[in-house]
């Protein structure tokens, strides 16, 4: 009972009612609490939440459907028996909250951006809803395009605010990796210039390109890619085809991905910035 009455904030308060130095031996404490949230509760008291453990962190290949900040986003890997399932983590914020254990907060912070990756619009609500920044962020980045959700998911998403920076920043990703795409040429400044196939090497890159830019809803660099394999033919064109997808790749990944990179305003969201270096 000691180590309980120690905990401070509200569930200290509460125990320390029931320290029997300054209390009947009749007098009872009675909690608005479903039985299993406390059994759940008094666990997490005795044996405090660890976070996580780390595997390794790597830039590890991800699919990413809005708009393809380069497929190459950095994650951080955790052994999947150490993190605790997401369907239980709103439960545990929900009593840290209530009970004002701030102890753990930040932990379950960490186990709740884990499944970002995986689930990052349930993460991305969940994290709004508690007041976690760096949990919401960090899942914003892995969000498919929001039409792409049905209404029944989207309402895990608590505030038409936290709702509106996402399709802000969406909007901008595309408007931003258009312009990024419609400037990139394959032979820049005659810069690496193959004369003998100048025009057909040409046709190809831009053929490709204008083919993309209605559907930035991928990876931009990896798209633009599917010409290098074309040009095998001639080392030179080779050359400069993979020098203008690797810089393509370049400036797409120092587009904002995160909504803690929009700042707000009067008028609403916008860039800081617009690109970031990574």
């Amino acid at each position: 009972m000691s180590s309980l009455c120690n905990i401070g904030g509200v569930l200290g308060d509460m125990f320390r009612c029931c320290d029997s130095r300054t209390t009947r031996p009749d007098e009872i404490v009675r909690l608005d609490e479903h039985a299993s949230n406390l059994t759940v509760l008094l666990n997490v008291l005795h044996y405090p939440i660890c976070p996580p453990i780390r595997v390794h962190s790597h830039t590890k290949p991800y699919r990413d459907r809005n708009s393809a900040q380069s497929n190459h986003l950095s994650q951080r890997q955790y052994n999947p028996g150490t993190v605790i399932p997401l369907p239980i983590i709103p439960l545990l914020l929900s009593l840290a909250d209530k009970y004002c254990i701030e102890s753990i907060t930040e932990t379950l912070s960490v186990h709740l951006s884990a499944h970002a990756p995986t689930d990052p619009l349930r993460v991305y609500g969940y994290a709004v809803a508690f007041g976690l920044g760096t949990a919401a962020s960090t899942a914003s980045q892995y969000l498919d395009p929001m039409a792409s959700y049905a209404a029944s998911q989207v309402e895990v998403i608590p505030t038409v605010a936290a709702y509106h920076r996402v399709l802000v920043l969406q909007n901008f990703r595309v408007q931003a990796l258009r312009r990024i795409l419609s400037g990139e040429e394959i032979f820049p400044h005659g810069y690496g210039l193959c004369t003998s196939h100048q025009r057909q090497t040409t046709s190809i890159w831009e053929a490709r390109r204008a083919y993309l830019m209605g559907r930035i809803q991928s990876n931009v660099a990896g798209e633009m890619d599917v010409v290098r394999p074309l040009l095998t033919d001639c080392k030179i064109c080779h050359k400069a085809c993979s020098a203008a997808v690797d810089m393509l790749g370049y400036k797409c990944r120092r587009v904002i991905r995160r909504v803690d990179q929009l700042k707000e305003t009067t008028d609403g969201d916008v860039p800081i910035n617009g690109i970031y270096d990574l």
